[in-house]
């Protein structure tokens, strides 16, 4: 199976922009900034026996590229220290991500074995709801 996505991230940080007020401290002036700098994006997904996962982001300038790359690369590693120790299979799988800028655009890559990915699917599957006893 396939997944296909593309993004307008100047339009992404107007609206973002402008819902500022009501979600305050969620987005800083950073973040903003950042997304106000992306041209477009791209997403593809493919899923095999393995899962495959391309971001492609176009900025508009270099520098804006390497600030995005820098501020992914800094989530990733908040959340690799999240997960140190309690949490091996999120662990691995954040480890299945690249991050690399190339003049104007970033990429961030994912290639999570099958079987990593079943487990983090069961693990993180939602409960199923109990089923009511016959006759109430």
């Amino acid at each position: 199976a396939q997944v296909w996505a593309v993004l307008d991230g100047r339009e992404l940080a107007r609206l973002a922009a402008s819902r500022r007020q009501s979600l305050p401290g969620v987005l800083p002036d950073p973040a903003i900034r950042n997304l106000a700098s992306v041209v477009d994006g791209r997403l593809a997904a493919i899923v095999s026996e393995n899962l495959g996962v391309t971001v492609e982001i176009d900025t508009l300038t270099e520098k804006s590229a390497r600030n995005l790359a820098d501020a992914v690369r800094g989530i990733l590693a908040f959340g690799k220290l999240g997960t140190q120790g309690r949490d091996p299979d999120s662990a691995a799988a954040l480890e299945t991500i690249s991050v690399t800028d190339r003049g104007k655009v970033v990429d961030v890559r994912m290639e999570m074995p099958g079987d990593l990915f079943q487990r983090l699917k069961e693990k993180f599957r939602p409960p199923t709801p109990a089923k009511p006893a016959p006759g109430s």
